[in-house]
């Protein structure tokens, strides 16, 4: 389902950085929400894009460092890529069985974040970031070991619910 409602005529207008740090702020909380919602795991990514583009759309126009506006399809590279860090930080806070909850609650969605993270590595290592390279390379070095423990706990959590079913 799509919600639109009218922008204000005097919406501000933000920065690329304002956007992110904006994201940061709400965008946790809202998957937090969401999940407490009873949203199902592979419904879950899609229903984050929702608090993501709330966020940019408050914004009459966000502009990038050259002064050109974001499109759409940038705002939405950036939600992913908030995603990204959400579960790096999720990985060093916790550990792999941290993230590998993370994954199992992001479904789908998740499938795309290696891949990102070999991207944002590149860039990094492009631009002599090695403290943010890094923390993409230990994303993809824990990856299978992340899946394997988000595909474990998803199984876990399909099983529980067929007996909760059964004793119905």
């Amino acid at each position: 389902m799509l919600v639109c409602r009218p922008r204000p005529a005097d919406a501000a207008g933000a920065t690329r950085r304002e956007l992110i740090t904006a994201l940061k702020r709400e965008l946790l909380a809202a998957l937090v929400y969401l999940q407490r919602g009873n949203i199902a795991p592979v419904d879950l990514a899609k229903a984050a894009i929702g608090p993501g583009m709330a966020v940019y759309t408050r914004f009459s126009r966000v502009l990038d460092a050259a002064g050109r506006a974001l499109t759409v399809r940038e705002a939405l590279a950036l939600i992913n890529w908030e995603m990204v860090h959400h579960l790096i930080r999720v990985l060093e806070a916790g550990g792999e069985r941290a993230a590998a909850e993370l994954v199992a609650r992001l479904g789908t969605r998740a499938e795309s974040v290696c891949e990102l993270c070999y991207r944002l590595y590149t860039v990094c290592e492009r631009k002599k970031r090695a403290a943010e390279a890094l923390a993409y390379n230990s994303l993809v070095q824990s990856w299978p070991e992340i899946v394997r423990l988000a595909e474990e706990q998803t199984r876990h959590s399909e099983q529980s619910a067929l007996f909760d079913e059964r004793e119905d």
